[in-house]
């Protein structure tokens, strides 16, 4: 009895059709499956490499070995970054992203562009100096002239030659100063602030605002990354009395 009912139900045509429905069902799903992984590169993705640091050619030149697009989403000026090197990128290093992801770039701009020297002639030195970074510039040397101002700009210039207000000059250059310094030529009358933490270009405009000059850098054998390196040393030292347009020497080691 148990033997005619099962070989009636092998022979039944429902049961055929149930079997090829739950077949279809399966590759249908199976065929889907492999579907969503082909159109998302098989689910994988891969770590956005570092081109923060590289010239253009050879950060798309990377990008393009690694199957990401890349698009120049920004350009500014920093006039310590070599021409065309990319300064930003987004997504940042070692984000995980799909392949044909685009990567934006903000890369060095070039040419550099032109900016004019502002009126900082009989003002403060503070003043000359907040004025020379809105511009663009940075203060170079600075020396020092007896007269009867102490801290007042009395001249300016620009590798070597006079510049006057309303110049033009690149962005980012390097405007030296004459500073007075009253009439007693060995007077210490600044005190020297702690530098200690600073990186070298925050510690250069503290300097400045103070008519200080920077003198010998010296970097730790540990650094790495000059930018981020920070001042752990100076001479003088904190709290000891310096005068105008003297130079200091710096110390720096890697950031923690």
């Amino acid at each position: 009895m148990a033997n005619k009912f099962v070989t009636g139900f092998l022979h039944s045509k429902w049961w055929a059709k149930l079997l090829i429905g739950i077949a279809s069902i399966l590759l249908f799903l199976l065929v889907i499956n492999w579907l969503l992984k082909f159109m998302t590169n098989h689910g994988q993705s891969l770590p956005v490499p570092k081109v923060k640091g590289l010239v253009y050619d050879e950060a798309t030149r990377l990008l393009d070995e690694k199957d990401l697009r890349y698009v120049v989403f920004d350009s500014v000026y920093m006039p310590k970054a070599k021409p065309n090197q990319v300064v930003d990128q987004n997504p940042a290093e070692g984000t995980k992203v799909k392949k044909n992801r685009i990567v934006y770039l903000t890369i060095n701009a070039r040419p550099v562009p032109i900016v004019k020297v502002p009126d900082i002639l009989d003002i403060g030195l503070r003043e000359a100096v907040s004025k020379l970074t809105a511009e663009g510039l940075e203060v170079g040397e600075i020396t020092t002239r007896a007269d009867l101002s102490v801290n007042r700009v009395l001249g300016m210039s620009f590798n070597g030659k006079k510049v006057k207000a309303g110049d033009g000059i690149e962005k980012g250059s390097k405007i030296d100063l004459v500073i007075s310094k009253g009439e007693d030529d060995g007077d210490k009358n600044i005190v020297m602030p702690d530098l200690g933490g600073l990186t070298l270009d925050e510690a250069t405009i503290e300097l400045s605002l103070l008519g200080l000059n920077i003198g010998a850098v010296s970097y730790d054998k540990n650094v790495t990354d000059k930018i981020t390196a920070k001042v752990y040393r100076q001479t003088p030292e904190a709290g000891r009395g310096a005068y105008i347009g003297q130079e200091i020497d710096l110390f720096l080691k890697q950031s923690d």
